[in-house]
Order: structure tokens, then C-alpha cells, then sequence
């Protein structure tokens, strides 16, 4: 807990900070920083637990990243990275403003550019700008703080559908409610947060039509299920339960907007099981194009996206010299914007990652910025996913191919070089997508980066007069060149 003590203290109101073995190199800045003052006022209501949550889930991927003398990594590239991989692995959620590359058209994503810090916590966002502009470098503290107020933020932004429900329902917030009452204007909740920012929020009839039409769909008891069991912690399953007020419903609310997105992942395994009966070869993670368009409806999502689509956002596999084979990758496929759902002003749920969860439990296991290709071997057959067991034996080949990627690398493999991702699809083809070059690209700049940032820090002028260094002069960082195909 010792990272977080800065955050918790300054943003929950604890005086425990001292006893809870703070390190002194991570104190850069003062609790009174402007990015410290501008979080805790978005997170002031928030408690530890959160904090606490969201440090567990980065901080594996944090410490794979070059850091410099003092533990920080830069405020350019690597912070949009983690920030991102969080919300993906963990909602599915995509932010407007810091999409992955293959939905934006900007080269470079900042969080500062955010849409939901520049519109309801302008603060946050210009204390991050001017945090990047010396690149001093970011603590784990600070990530987590900012992680967890975009989190509060969007959650909070949710709750205009609550309001809604309310009204929808005939009732009004001030309410005592029962718990049948309760249960059913959080049901309304869930349909219209589904629906997303073009829901119709005022229109009781049209409500009444949605949610009888909702109740003959297949996945409604999926769906009451979900809310019983988000709800259950506030005022519990009983239906018994009465005086149940806006406090309470504010609480499972939020509870269903967190845990939506791995609730509604299960229609993205769905796909992924249909798509891996469709291909010839599941090992391949490849779909015949012809195949793919030829799958009747399904009851939660369709295969009607055309191929000059699918080729536009990087799904598509062609073959080179090109043929008339042409395939559908089953990874890309799978976290492409039309499966995402929910939109809204500020962000979309859209499939989980699987993929960043092998690379989390690799970041976990190796807890270093690179590995030597023996020991990820190794670590990665024992990796299972939804579609591999585990343990599991890769190829030769593709086992070949990592070990030419070390050779390339002086001995190591940086986890999060671009070509070790591009790896990934190889070893993971169902889990992990092939990245197109823009991507590449970008994986390659991150890595630069970090590079850059830790060969910074080795360049200290204040030497004491008997130190080994003292008759060296300062060695510049080195520019990492790193070839890409487009």
C-alpha cells in the first residue's frame, strides 16, 4: 500500500500516510501538487477500496515498464498505454479520445485529450498537460490517481440514465422504495444504459414497449439475474426489503455500470465460439470471408459487416500475392468497433481483451521490462484462454521466431516491444490481434520511449569527487531505431 499512501491520504482524508511505509523516492511532489489537488476533488467522495483495486490491477504493468533513477515513467506514450490496457481489460471500455489507433486518427493519444477530463474535470486535464510538458515522469501514484478519477468520472456520467429510470418508472428519487419497486427502475437502468446516449429517457410509453419486449428476448433472465446480483450487496435478494433511498439505488447503479462489462463479455465469447466453428483450422485464428458473410443472425449479434469495412479497420487477412482467399482474423474481429455497445459522450463497452490478460500475467510472472526467450516460453504455454488449455505446446516454428527475436535484441525480449506483441498473434492467434502497421508503429514509439527515458537517467552530473564515474564524461541517450513494416 505504500504507492498509494500520497493518493489515500490526500483524496480520501486519512491521516495514515506516515505509518503505511511510504518510500522516499517516491515523493517527488508535494500532496498539494496541482495534479494531487485536482484529482482529490474529483475523487473526495471516493474511498480506498477503489484505490486500492485499481493500483492491484496496474501495477503489474507498471513495473515491466523502463522506469527512470527514481522509479517514474514518462508522461508521453507508455501513460496512455497503461491507461488505456486498464480500461479494456477491465470494462471494456474504449474512452473517446484515447482509442486504439486502428479508431483514431491523431498519431499520438494523450489522456490530457481525454474527452470527459477536458468536459467535467478541466483541472485534472491541465494539471496532466503541465506535468507532461518538462516530462518529469509519472509515479505509480499518480497513474492510479488519475485510472480511478476517469473511472469516478464516467461512472458518474451514468447516472443521468439512472434519473431516468426513475422517472420512466413513475417515481421519483426522493422515494422510499420497496424492493420490488427498487428492482424494477434498476432493470430500466440497465436497458437504457445498454442503449446508450440515444436512449429514449422521458417517454414512459415507448419505455413500457422497450422493457415488454425486453422481457420476451431470450436473455432476459440473464439480465435479471445480473441486476439481483448488483443490487444484492445494498439491500440484498430479499424482496421483503423497503425504505430502500437514492443513496442505495446510486450504489447498485454503480455497481452494474463496473461490472457491465464483463457481464456483457459473455455475447463476445458467443461470437468467438461461432467464428472458431467456422474456421477450417481454430489454430490459425482465420475465418473464411465467404464463410463469415454466410452465418445466419444470431439472437445477440449478426456477421453483416462488408469486406471493403472489415479491410478498412485492419480485420481482414489477404493473402500475398493476393487471391481470392480472403480471411476474417477472428482476435481483430472480436475487439472491432461494431461489437462494441453502449455509446455514450465519453466511452463504448466494447469485447474484453483476452489478450491483455496474457500479456498481465506475463508482466506478473516475469516482473521485468524483458525475459529471455526460454523463460516466456515457458511461461506462455502454461498460459491457458477460453480457447486453449493449458498446458499447451507451441510450434516449432513459432518458437523459433522468438528466439530469432532475442537474438535481435541482444539476448532479451522486451515484453512490450512491438515485435513481441506481433509474437503474441502467433502464439495466441484466437486471443491476441495481428497489429497493422500504424499499430506497429506505435508499439514501436512506446518502446522508444522508454528506452530514451531510462537512458536519461543514467546521465548524473553530481558525482562526489572519489566516484569511479567522475573521469567519464556524461554519456547521451542513444535514439533506439526500431524497423517497422508498414
Amino acid at each position: 500500500l505504500g504507492v498509494l499512501a500520497i493518493s489515500i491520504a490526500a483524496l480520501v482524508g486519512t491521516s495514515s500516510g506516515a505509518s503505511m511505509g511510504l518510500m522516499r523516492s517516491e515523493i517527488r511532489r508535494p500532496t498539494s501538487s496541482p495534479l494531487q489537488a485536482a484529482l482529490s476533488k474529483v475523487l473526495m467522495k471516493e474511498g480506498a477500496q477503489q484505490l486500492i483495486d485499481v493500483e492491484a490491477s496496474i501495477r503489474p504493468t507498471f513495473e515491466a515498464f523502463p522506469k527512470n533513477s527514481v522509479g517514474y515513467i514518462p508522461s508521453r506514450e507508455i501513460f496512455p498505454a497503461i491507461v488505456r490496457n486498464y480500461f479494456a481489460k477491465e470494462h471494456g471500455w474504449t474512452l473517446k479520445g484515447l482509442e486504439p489507433m486502428s479508431l483514431r486518427s491523431s498519431v499520438v493519444a494523450k489522456v490530457e485529450e481525454v474527452e470527459v477530463l477536458k468536459m467535467r474535470a478541466p483541472d485534472v486535464a491541465a494539471a496532466l498537460r503541465a506535468a507532461s510538458e518538462p516530462d518529469l515522469g509519472l509515479s505509480l501514484s499518480d497513474i492510479v490517481g488519475t485510472v480511478a478519477a476517469l473511472e469516478h468520472l464516467l461512472i458518474e456520467e451514468s447516472m443521468a440514465f439512472l434519473a431516468a429510470a426513475y422517472e420512466l418508472n413513475g417515481r421519483n428519487a426522493a422515494d422510499a422504495l420497496a424492493a420490488n419497486d427498487a428492482t424494477e427502475i434498476l432493470r430500466s437502468f440497465l436497458l437504457l444504459y445498454r442503449w446508450g446516449a440515444t436512449a429514449e429517457m422521458s417517454d414512459q410509453d415507448e419505455h413500457k414497449k422497450l422493457k415488454d419486449s425486453a422481457r420476451e428476448a431470450p436473455d432476459w433472465t440473464s439480465l435479471v439475474e445480473f441486476v439481483s446480483e448488483s443490487s444484492a450487496a445494498q439491500f440484498g435478494k430479499s424482496t421483503d426489503a423497503t425504505n430502500i433511498d437514492e443513496q442505495s439505488m446510486r450504489a447498485a447503479a454503480r455497481e452494474i455500470v463496473v461490472k457491465f462489462g464483463k457481464w456483457q463479455n459473455r455475447e463476445c465469447q458467443d461470437m468467438k465460439d461461432t467464428l472458431l466453428r467456422l474456421a477450417p483450422k481454430p489454430e490459425t485464428g482465420l475465418v473464411p470471408f465467404a464463410t463469415f458473410a454466410a452465418e445466419p443472425d444470431h439472437e445477440v449479434f449478426q456477421f453483416s459487416e462488408d469486406e471493403p469495412y472489415l479491410k478498412k479497420i485492419g480485420v481482414l487477412w489477404e493473402a500475398d500475392p493476393p487471391s481470392k482467399l480472403t480471411q476474417v482474423r477472428i482476435a481483430n474481429y472480436l475487439l472491432g468497433p461494431t461489437n462494441c455497445i453502449a455509446p455514450n459522450d465519453f466511452y463504448m463497452v466494447c469485447c474484453l481483451s483476452e489478450c491483455e490478460d496474457i500479456i498481465n500475467d506475463l508482466e506478473s510472472r516475469v516482473q521485468a521490462p524483458a525475459a529471455e526467450a526460454e523463460q516466456l516460453l515457458k511461461l506462455v504455454q502454461e498460459i491457458g484462454t477460453t480457447s486453449l488449455e493449458a498446458p499447451h505446446v507451441l510450434t516449432e516454428a513459432v518458437s523459433s521466431t522468438l528466439k530469432e527475436l532475442e537474438r535481435s535484441y541482444e539476448n532479451t525480449v522486451p515484453i512490450h516491444s512491438p515485435e513481441f506483441r506481433q509474437w503474441l498473434n502467433l502464439a495466441f492467434p484466437n486471443e491476441c490481434p495481428h497489429l497493422s502497421g500504424r499499430e506497429l508503429e506505435e508499439e514501436s514509439q512506446e518502446l522508444r520511449v522508454a528506452r530514451e527515458w531510462q537512458e536519461n537517467s543514467k546521465v548524473c552530473t553530481r558525482l562526489p569527487q572519489w566516484h569511479p564515474h567522475l573521469a567519464e564524461p556524461p554519456r547521451p541517450a542513444g535514439e533506439v531505431e526500431i524497423e517497422v513494416d508498414a
